[in-house]
């Protein structure tokens, strides 16, 4: 099993039964049966650990669809996070620099970003491209968490439809817009 694997595996583990902030390092130290050293070489604090989890499984879906259709994109990282509702509505309400709405936030333009600077080929984004990409990216944080607050009430297609219609016009035209939908 992959290092880091194993120490989210330990630290979702604790969540079942602590809150994130009664969950030290040396807990999760203790539950993966892992040295402190060995901890750091993979994460750099707990907040790092916490929001790898979803960076892994969304990493993964960018391989296997390689954004080529946004939308089942959108959907199936619904559905992972509902199915693991419980671990996210542990951590959504971790509220600093390094919450998860935050790192949503950062991935979410990250991504965009990317896909701009592969469609127009260049190396900046225009101010006004870069304000919709903020606005898409700071909404998507805000949406999952609320969703996951109010127990994931919407059905994960009724999400991926509506995080696509709102993708700025810019962005609309670097990804495919599924016409077959999950």
């Amino acid at each position: 099993m992959d290092m880091k694997r194993r120490i989210s595996d330990a630290f979702i583990r604790l969540l079942l039964g602590n809150s994130f902030e009664n969950i030290t390092i040396q807990m999760v130290l203790n539950e993966a049966g892992i040295s402190r050293a060995t901890f750091y070489r993979n994460f750099a604090d707990k907040y790092e650990l916490m929001n790898w989890y979803y960076h892994d499984y969304v990493n993964h879906l960018m391989i296997v669809d390689d954004f080529s259709h946004y939308r089942n994109f959108i959907y199936d990282t619904f559905v992972f996070v509902k199915k693991n509702k419980d671990y996210f509505k542990k951590i959504i309400d971790v509220h600093d620099e390094n919450s998860f709405e935050n790192f949503i936030y950062h991935y979410a333009m990250e991504y965009y970003e990317g896909i701009y600077k592969e469609l127009f080929n260049c190396d900046v984004v225009r101010q006004h491209d870069k304000l919709q990409m903020m606005l898409i990216s700071y909404g998507a944080g805000r949406v999952v968490c609320d969703w996951v607050r109010r127990d994931c009430d919407m059905e994960p297609a009724e999400l991926a439809d509506v995080i696509t219609e709102m993708l700025p016009p810019s962005l609309k035209k670097g990804v495919l817009i599924d016409t077959e939908k999950k």
